[in-house]
């Protein structure tokens, strides 16, 4: 039987030797492997939104998205945003760690750094631009979306 089918929770001692995530040296490892599965789950979805991002910049867009959008920004700086906002989640969700401030930060820093490596990529493209406010709107959607997390976070 599992510690659960007796009462005890995670944070409580069964009969052996506690570890971190509730789990059990000698024996019930059930939690510390769904834990870990949750982890690369959470990574791999990181990593999802990341080629998304990266195969949508790459590849041209056809006819362009160059309507404006709410606050006068163009739809593509919204599409910007969102994409970045989303990858900065995706990254706080699988750092997500003991430190909610530096998960915020490393989020969000990991976010913008992959937006400006996106950015050089398209310089040379024949059929895309390195614009900069492309990278001001990959960074605004990143740090919104990690300091989004971190308030939530901290209300939890």
């Amino acid at each position: 039987m599992r510690d659960s089918d007796h009462g005890v929770g995670n944070g409580e001692r069964a009969g052996g030797v506690e570890r971190a995530g509730g789990g059990r040296a000698g024996g019930g490892g059930d939690r510390t492997e769904d834990s870990a599965a949750r982890a690369r789950l959470r990574w791999a979805v990181a990593l999802l939104v990341a080629v998304a991002i990266g195969v949508a910049s790459v590849v041209s867009a056809p006819g362009g998205v160059g309507a404006a959008g709410p606050l006068g920004a163009g739809v593509d700086k919204w599409f910007h945003a969102a994409g970045y906002a989303a990858l900065a989640l995706a990254l706080a969700a699988a750092l997500d760690g003991r430190r909610p401030r530096r998960t915020t930060a490393l989020a969000a820093i990991l976010a913008v750094t992959y937006g400006a490596a996106i950015e050089l990529v398209q310089g040379p493209l024949a059929t895309r631009t390195c614009d900069p406010l492309d990278l001001a709107a990959n960074a605004v959607g990143a740090v919104v979306a990690a300091l989004g997390w971190w308030v939530v976070g901290r209300r939890s």
